[in-house]
């Protein structure tokens, strides 16, 4: 069954983006603290205070401008869509969850006092 993506809602993806973009400043958080203490002219509590600030600074602008990227690449995307046509793609129904069932059938084999399961998986 093909679709058509024709609407992303601005505000949802740029949650996501600033969420996403956030934690990815919370991985880069100790280089940012490394480079603030190698490059600090300043020592003790001074260095300490500078620091915090860079690393409070670089994870909010680091939210901010995901959550702005993804607002502003929603709208693009719409502006576009409503004149080209959206991304296309297929969607197929799965099982429910919990329950594996093999795309190919799965035989069972005696091998010495063992089962052998050979299946395409």
């Amino acid at each position: 069954m093909r679709k058509q993506l024709t609407y992303i809602a601005p505000r949802q993806v740029g949650i996501m983006m600033g969420t996403i973009h956030g934690l990815l400043g919370l991985l880069l958080l100790p280089f940012v603290l490394l480079k603030a203490v190698l490059t600090s002219k300043v020592s003790g509590l001074e260095a300490i205070i500078t620091c915090s600030i860079w690393v409070l600074l670089t994870l909010v602008l680091y939210a901010v401008v995901g959550f702005v990227g993804g607002i502003l690449g929603a709208l693009i995307y719409n502006v576009i869509a409503k004149r080209i046509g959206g991304i296309e793609f297929e969607l197929r129904d799965l099982a429910p969850a919990g329950r594996f069932q093999p795309q190919y059938p799965v035989v069972t084999e005696s091998l010495d006092s063992c089962n052998l399961i050979v299946g395409i998986w």
